[in-house]
């Protein structure tokens, strides 16, 4: 899970992201969910995030999203609309130790 929680803020990092902060990240394989903990700079407390999905092949899609905040739940699911809501896994390396933990 470090593994995934280390690439999560590289992401963040490289696209510069640098007023959200990464908590906390648990993935349920079982059920497939993922819940995270987010500091948004400016807010006073964490925001939740919980999130169901699927893998298909190589691609992973979100089924659904919620939030502690409306706002942010509703942010997510424009976002995800408009990205088609799945997204291409990794390939090589880094793609097999990912979908060991999904």
């Amino acid at each position: 899970m470090d593994l995934i929680r280390k690439a999560v803020d590289a992401r963040i990092s490289s696209l510069g992201l640098d007023w959200l902060k990464l908590e906390s990240l648990h993935i349920r394989s079982k059920d497939k969910t993922i819940s995270a903990d987010v500091l948004l700079e400016g807010e006073a407390e964490s925001i939740h995030i919980e999130a169901t999905y699927e893998v298909i092949g190589s691609r992973i899609s979100v089924l659904t999203v919620d939030s502690s905040r409306k706002w942010v739940a509703e942010a997510a699911r424009l976002g995800l609309a408009k990205a088609g809501g799945s997204f291409e896994l990794p390939s090589g390396i880094s793609g097999i130790l990912v979908r060991l933990f999904l």
